[in-house]
């Protein structure tokens, strides 16, 4: 599909460009689009809009690798583990207000099996994994309970 397009260029270059097509055997058009498609920048934009066909996914998969630290950072650990000690905290404040809490209860899980991954000792690993599944089977258990019972299976207050 063509596009009508006006353009105003120096009189010198319209000259020049009317031989050139005169030369080649071909219209003013089709001398200024070739020149174009031949532009190094135009070049890029087509091939970039070439690629557009596939979608972003198509387009990245595969490409993008995550960095793993070789050495383990003892800063960082420092830090989650900072973090998950804080967030244990405030599962536990909550768990004293209401012990059936369960998005505390799902969240408390999910510390616990963070711990785990920063946790060094097999066996503390496991008591804590261990202690989530507890946890989760505990949720579960007041889930059923509440939907038995006709309440809403939501762990907020009201």
């Amino acid at each position: 599909m063509k596009n009508r397009l006006t353009v105003t260029i120096d009189a010198d270059i319209a000259k020049l460009v009317e031989r050139l097509a005169e030369t080649r055997k071909t219209s003013v058009s089709a001398v200024i689009e070739d020149s174009l498609r031949s532009a190094p920048e135009m070049q890029l934009k087509q091939r970039r809009m070439k690629k557009s066909d596939k979608s972003f996914t198509q387009q990245w998969a595969g490409k993008l690798r995550l960095r793993t630290p070789t050495t383990p950072d003892p800063l960082l650990d420092a830090l989650k583990a900072k973090y998950i000690q804080a967030g244990m905290e405030a599962e536990e404040k909550a768990l004293k207000l209401r012990e059936d809490y369960t998005d505390a209860l799902t969240f408390k899980n999910l510390l616990l099996r963070s711990q785990s991954w920063l946790e060094k000792d097999v066996n503390k690993r496991n008591a804590l994994t261990k202690e989530a599944e507890q946890l989760q089977a505990k949720v579960t258990e007041i889930m059923k309970r509440r939907s038995a019972a006709g309440q809403k299976p939501t762990g907020k207050t009201e």
